[in-house]
Formats: C-alpha cells, sequence, structure tokens
C-alpha cells in the first residue's frame, strides 16, 4: 500500500493541535518543535513510503490511516466545538504524533536496502539471460562454432 495520506493526515492534525494549544499557551519555541517534528516525520514517511514494497506491512498501514481518519475527525469535531475537549488537546497531539512516529518506521522498515534491491536486479537480469539463451540455443546435435554459427565447427560447449 503505498499512500502518503495518512502521514499528510497525521501532520495536519498535529499542527492544528498545536497552533490550538499555542493560543492559550503564547511559547513560541514548544509551538515551533511542535510543529517542524510532525512536518519532518510526514515527510520521511512519504518519502520512504512511496519507495516501499507495495504489500509490505499493508495491514499496519491500512490500520494507521484509519486512526489518523479518527484523529482528523476528533480534531474537526473539536474545532468546531460539538465536542470541545479534542481541541485543543494535548493528548491529541500526542497521539497524532505517535501514529506518525509508528508510520515513519512502518515507511522504513518496508523499504528494501540495497542489497536487497542489487540482489532482486540480479535475479532479474539471470533470468532474462536464460530466456534470451534458451531462445537462441541450437536444437540438440548440433555444434556452435566460436563465431556462433550452427555448422561445422568445432566448439560444442554451450553458454
Amino acid at each position: 500500500m503505498k499512500s502518503a495520506i495518512a502521514p499528510l493526515l497525521l501532520a495536519v492534525v498535529a499542527v492544528v493541535q498545536a497552533l490550538g494549544r499555542y493560543m492559550y499557551h503564547q511559547d513560541t519555541i514548544v509551538v515551533t518543535g511542535q510543529m517542524f517534528f510532525p512536518i519532518f516525520l510526514a515527510g520521511i514517511s512519504i518519502f520512504y513510503g512511496l519507495r516501499a514494497r507495495t504489500g509490505a506491512y499493508g495491514t499496519v498501514k491500512l490500520a494507521l490511516l484509519v486512526l489518523a481518519v479518527v484523529a482528523a475527525a476528533l480534531t474537526a469535531a473539536g474545532w468546531g466545538m460539538a465536542l470541545f475537549w479534542f481541541y485543543p488537546s494535548i493528548w491529541v497531539y500526542y497521539a497524532a504524533f505517535l501514529l506518525l512516529a509508528v508510520y515513519a518506521v512502518v515507511a522504513v522498515l518496508s523499504t528494501p536496502s540495497g542489497k536487497q534491491l542489487r540482489a532482486e536486479q540480479a535475479l532479474e537480469t539471470d533470468e532474462s539471460d536464460v530466456d534470451s539463451q534458451s531462445e537462441s540455443r541450437p536444437a540438440d546435435g548440433e555444434s556452435v562454432t566460436s563465431d556462433g554459427g550452427a555448422d561445422g565447427g568445432w566448439r560444442t560447449t554451450r553458454r
């Protein structure tokens, strides 16, 4: 599951919650950190998430997407003063930040390493070489010459 929706949604929830708390506390350094780190983690999650394997940790990513939608709905309900205890709430902020950190870890874990990519590429090229050799291989009983011809040569090895 390659998607950038969950990290973006969680980053928006965290930033909105941080801005809501700023109205009451007026601490610029704290709100800057509360806005920077979710945006940073969302960027990492999106970068690695789009490079990840398609089926890796799909269930976990789907569960995190559902929880991101729930956090966004609670923030929206609190922002509209229907459920005023959800905005601004430090607990919703920390929940969104924790979910974003978990999503970043899952995105990094689902990304193949350089060794795995090289091994897969080598395997793919070996398979394509075997396919191309089987297509160009002469029939049984024919000899292969050193110039690649199929008749009258002394060389009988096959590559």
